[in-house]
């Protein structure tokens, strides 16, 4: 019978058989925090400001020593940015280079930009509003386009090219025969505010969806 090992001496006994990684797990050292960013400046021209998967602007293309690096910012700050530093304009940014093999243009995280005397700095974004303040409407229209993630699901579909959708998983799997070009629908929604300096692609508007009517039948949307 195997009978538990007494301390001697202050060493700690050997782990038991069929344990011998007992003693290394149990006494690991506790994992080293992720090493500091290092901030890096580069200078170049804008080309354009890209919209994400919710349609607001959160990136733009800079040209800057014969190649594009794609500039991530803050959405709240795209207010900030498009009226600073235009398409055209020459920029200095500082921030931390991801650099990714299978991407075409090298990812820049913003941190600060500098035009023509100005300086915009990464800061939090503003409050949101209050709880209770969702506006509930009516919608309906044909299908333009359907909207994706970042992982190429469909989570939202365009009407009208006018406003925005957004759609849950469950219901875009469920309705997934239906989310075609042209095809009519009507519904509500929750219309989501635009947060504090977010510039939002065409001034759509944004609906998250709350009931669907389409292919004869209305479904609640969760």
């Amino acid at each position: 019978m195997w009978c538990k090992a007494q301390q001697i001496n202050g060493t700690p006994p050997p782990p038991a058989p069929g344990n011998e990684l007992a003693g290394t797990l149990s006494h690991r050292p506790p994992g080293r925090p992720a090493p500091l960013a290092q901030l890096t400046t580069v200078s170049g021209t804008i080309v354009e400001y890209i919209a994400n998967d919710r349609h607001e602007f959160d990136a733009f293309r800079l040209q800057t020593g014969g190649k594009n690096l794609i500039v991530k910012f803050p959405p709240h700050l795209g207010a900030q940015l498009m009226k600073m530093a235009g398409k055209g304009n020459t920029v200095t940014v500082e921030g931390t280079l991801d650099t990714k093999p299978d991407v075409d243009s090298d990812v820049f995280s913003f941190y600060s930009l500098k035009s023509g005397g100005n300086l915009i700095i990464d800061t939090p974004a503003p409050l949101m509003q209050p709880p209770g303040s969702e506006q509930l409407i009516n919608f309906s229209g044909k299908i333009s386009d359907l909207n994706h993630n970042h992982r190429g699901m469909i989570s939202g579909i365009v009407l009208n090219g006018k406003m925005v959708v957004s759609l849950p998983p469950p219901a875009v799997e469920q309705l997934a025969q239906y989310l075609k070009i042209n095809t009519e629908l009507a519904g509500t929604g929750i219309k989501r505010p635009v947060p504090a300096g977010v510039v939002v692609e065409n001034n759509m508007g944004l609906l998250d969806a709350r009931t669907l009517s389409i292919g004869g039948q209305t479904y609640l949307v969760r």
